[in-house]
């Protein structure tokens, strides 16, 4: 099943919509590893756009990490049709599955591009950009050659950016596009998180002393056993504290959570990045009890293996990793918005 990636209830995209902008995404044609097809699906969508909505007078391209290099082809390609792009952890080395449809890099942009990416990242866009600026110099005078721009988010990970970060990156190119320049902002270091922000009728984190089984799994280290076995747990009760909040959202695609948890809540619970907890589901001791890795991108344990992690926008994310999107994790854990949680260390 093919589904855009568009919720219009994520802070960036709904802040856009009460501006006036008009939001459009595209699945693309197929799943997997896409680029040449997915250059003509986004042209074809935005002449969607034009035949049932109307004539477009500045349309920009955002993408992430595939997406990135799909804009990047299209700002070299099109530049008559996109006015601009940010390009978000964008996977530059990404070759379609289909080598006969590759595209090849003409290193020569012709509108302004942005690049946002997680300082872990920059390798690729680093040397793209300078084969940009090689190109500009041998066609001078020829054709018109824009070097991107480059934002270096002071963040480990993949795509990882908080929507203030993203608003930045889009209001700073439409000046670039509106002025024509944007040389004291080719280079920049940005990092901005937020907090996490629940509507009144959530409940904030609340914290409690209670009996546990401690070491639930012989190895607590090991990756194995995601959903803690009771069978086989150490009977060793001991008093831990215990954070008990709520799902803040579901992602509609993905099946991914987010918890209403922040950092200082983990480090309050002895949960560092690196180390693992316990996450009971659903209401105590009645719900799914599993055992998640807080860390970082790229997480170092199995595929299939529950991951946390620090949402820039606030809270932290709760995911089972995976490469394929197979896995849906809401729905492995019988959560929903809403839904009570809690969390200890292991």
């Amino acid at each position: 099943q093919l589904l855009a990636d568009l919720d219009p209830e994520e802070p960036f995209i709904k802040r856009l919509i009460k501006q006036g902008w008009l939001v459009a995404m595209t699945s693309y044609r197929r799943n997997g590893r896409i680029i040449k097809h997915a250059t003509e699906d986004m042209n074809i969508l935005r002449q969607w756009v034009v035949d049932h909505i109307g004539p477009i007078s500045c349309c920009v391209l955002e993408g992430r990490s595939m997406g990135g290099k799909i804009v990047t082809h299209l700002m070299e390609m099109h530049p008559e049709l996109y006015m601009g792009a940010v390009a978000i952890g964008a996977a530059l080395l990404t070759k379609d599955e289909k080598e006969y449809e590759s595209l090849e890099w003409s290193y020569q942009p012709a509108g302004p591009l942005l690049y946002l990416t997680n300082q872990s990242e920059l390798g690729p866009i680093l040397d793209y950009v300078s084969k940009v600026k090689s190109k500009r110099e041998q066609v001078k005078g020829q054709i018109e050659v824009v070097e991107p721009a480059i934002w270096e988010v002071w963040r480990e990970g993949h795509n990882l950016v908080s929507s203030k970060e993203r608003q930045t990156a889009l209001r700073n190119l439409m000046e670039w596009i509106q002025y024509s320049t944007f040389i004291t902002a080719r280079k920049k270091n940005v990092l901005w998180r937020e907090k996490g922000k629940l509507s009144r009728n959530q409940p904030v984190v609340h914290f409690k002393k209670t009996l546990k089984t401690k070491n639930a799994n012989p190895n607590p280290n090991s990756n194995n056993n995601n959903f803690i076995n009771k069978k086989t747990m150490v009977e060793k009760q001991v008093e831990v504290e215990v954070g008990h909040g709520v799902v803040v959202s579901v992602h509609p695609v993905h099946d991914s959570f987010v918890i209403s948890f922040e950092p200082e809540d983990m480090e309050r619970l002895g949960v560092r990045q690196g180390k693992w907890f316990v996450m009971e589901c659903g209401e105590e001791g009645s719900g799914e009890k599993l055992k998640v890795m807080y860390g970082s991108y790229p997480f170092f344990v199995d595929v299939g293996s529950w991951v946390a992690w620090d949402n820039p926008d606030g809270f932290i994310n709760v995911s089972i990793l995976s490469w394929v999107d197979k896995y849906y994790s809401a729905t492995v854990a019988k959560v929903k918005q809403g839904s009570p949680v809690s969390v200890y260390c292991l």
